[in-house]
């Protein structure tokens, strides 16, 4: 009777885990902040050209764009645009809110599983709860989600292996399946890489048997070279050096201590500093414990502090260390915890009772207190998009408002998805489709230097300027505030994301007299 109520309660524990992961990832999608637009276009001309003969390059050629459409790149996640594309056409942008919720509550329920049998469920658990802040913060519909499951199923498919509960031949087959998919999907593929390399190192260190080391070097072997399934062949390890190119400053790419030192505080940013020193605590703790560093090569314990120097560096990096830190933390506790029972008696006779309590003041503390960050979550919890999300680009399109269109960063993804072909784009959240020298002497500086502005202007002769109002960039600011006092451009219309203008000529005449919003409507505050 005891196990069976025991068994209730792990399963009601992890359902509610489980089911916060689903709740705090179903987010309504914002597409003029989002990436997800060009996804979509870009699934959706990568199939026209396989069942037209069509030869729009979208696998390395910026054809988006008016400004730089010759430049070169590689596309290193274009699976994953027909991927969403297909989704989108199924079952539209609620389909594709119920496919991310789907990925994370994957991943999530991998790396519990695999934590909890390192360890012990109330353990796992503990670590779930410590982390789950993290875990939601990253929710935009993005391929480093297929990232998350991929790397949680490469640890999985290792365990089995190393516990000799799967055959070499379908191991083998596993491996080189994911290894085509994950590099034509996202660009953490070398961490599948990375994940096979410690096992093999661990398997060796640990003499597991010939047999086995063999295979798991054959792995590595067969990863590396299912790799090379892609349309950029070797030219795939360019994408290694992607930031090498970036002449934007994007805000997930800082670091928790730069952002930080901004006043830009997040208690998620705490929880990952808490998360490392105890991995490395733990660690350290275990090292000196057992005096066998051979033992504690744990795989996810490698990769919770790669992803953990990452995370700290750069916060798009932050749910991804997060699923490595709950297996970390669980199995390097749970050596702890071993040792602790031998040493204080009380512990292993209240064992439980100690974890259930820690547990309970753990999910009161973070679940209970006051803006917690399901608080937080259910501000935009949801499927789909936000209301009147498109209503920008119908309004645009209703009255036939013609380029070239001068808009700012981050809506790009949004104007591709709406408006392309029939406009292209000044520029979009692809600041590897660009060359550096575009971000930082043109983009940026026409919008701070008013003659830099007429300049550009002048150039490409813009009929139209479409932003997404909460650019929060000092320069994008700056620049909406001098439009709207400028008479030779017309704001025609504005909403909770966007405004447009059109230029004040003879070709705007009627849509300005018709949609003209007067200057006092705007009320320009100091910051």
């Amino acid at each position: 009777m005891r196990t069976k109520t025991e068994k209730t309660i792990k399963i009601l524990l992890f359902l509610s885990l489980a089911i916060c992961v689903a709740y705090t990832s179903a987010r309504l999608t914002d597409l003029t902040s989002s990436d997800l637009g060009r996804h979509i276009k870009n699934g959706q001309i990568v199939v026209s050209n396989i069942f037209s003969g069509n030869k729009q390059d979208v696998l390395s050629q910026n054809f988006y764009s008016y400004t730089n459409e010759e430049f070169r790149f590689i596309n290193h996640h274009w699976a994953f645009g027909i991927l969403v594309w297909a989704i989108y056409s199924i079952a539209g942008f609620s389909g594709l809110t119920l496919f991310l919720t789907l990925l994370k509550t994957s991943a999530f329920s991998l790396f519990f599983y695999i934590a909890s049998k390192k360890s012990n469920f109330y353990v796992a658990s503990l670590a779930s709860v410590l982390l789950m802040p993290a875990i939601a913060y990253r929710n935009e519909i993005r391929p480093e989600h297929i990232s998350y499951l991929l790397c949680g199923a490469m640890i999985w498919i290792f365990t089995l292996f190393e516990q000799e509960k799967i055959k070499t031949r379908n191991f083998l087959i596993l491996i080189s399946t994911i290894a085509i998919f994950w590099i034509n999907t996202h660009i953490y593929f070398v961490f599948g890489g990375i994940i096979i390399f410690i096992f093999f190192l661990r398997q060796i260190f640990l003499k597991k048997g010939k047999e086995k080391i063999k295979t798991s070097g054959m792995s590595l072997i067969l990863f590396s070279a299912s790799c090379l399934v892609n349309p950029n062949f070797l030219n795939i390890i360019s994408s290694f050096f992607i930031f090498e190119n970036f002449g934007y400053q994007l805000f997930e790419n800082q670091s928790i201590s730069f952002l930080e030192n901004l006043n830009q505080t997040n208690p998620v940013f705490l929880i990952i500093k808490i998360s490392i020193f105890l991995i490395i605590t733990l660690l350290a703790t275990d090292l000196i414990i057992n005096k066998n560093p051979k033992k504690t090569l744990n795989p996810s314990v490698v990769m919770s502090l790669i992803f953990g120097f990452m995370a700290y560096s750069s916060v798009r990096d932050i749910t991804i260390f997060s699923f490595f830190a709950i297996v970390a933390i669980s199995f390097l506790s749970w050596n702890a915890m071993i040792k602790a029972k031998e040493k204080f008696e009380i512990i292993k006779k209240f064992e439980k009772q100690i974890f259930v309590l820690v547990l309970i003041l753990s999910i009161s503390f973070f679940y209970f207190s006051k803006q917690n960050f399901l608080e937080i979550a259910k501000l935009s919890s949801g499927l789909g998009e936000y209301k009147s999300n498109s209503a920008s680009a119908d309004f645009f399109k209703k009255t036939d408002i013609k380029g070239p269109i001068f808009n700012n960063y981050d809506i790009g993804g949004f104007l591709i998805f709406h408006l392309f072909p029939q406009e292209k784009v000044f520029v979009d959240n692809r600041p590897e489709a660009y060359p550096a020298s575009f971000f930082q002497n043109i983009y940026v500086p026409m919008q701070e230097k008013e003659d830099l502005w007429q300049k550009i202007d002048n150039l490409y002769n813009f009929n139209a300027i479409f932003f997404q109002r909460f650019d929060r960039t000092p320069w994008a600011q700056n620049f909406m505030i001098k439009r709207v006092q400028d008479a030779k451009w017309a704001p025609v219309f504005v909403d909770d994301f966007t405004i447009i203008f059109v230029k004040n000529n003879d070709t705007n005449k009627k849509i300005i007299q018709k949609y003209a919003i007067p200057k006092e409507y705007f009320i320009i505050t100091e910051n």
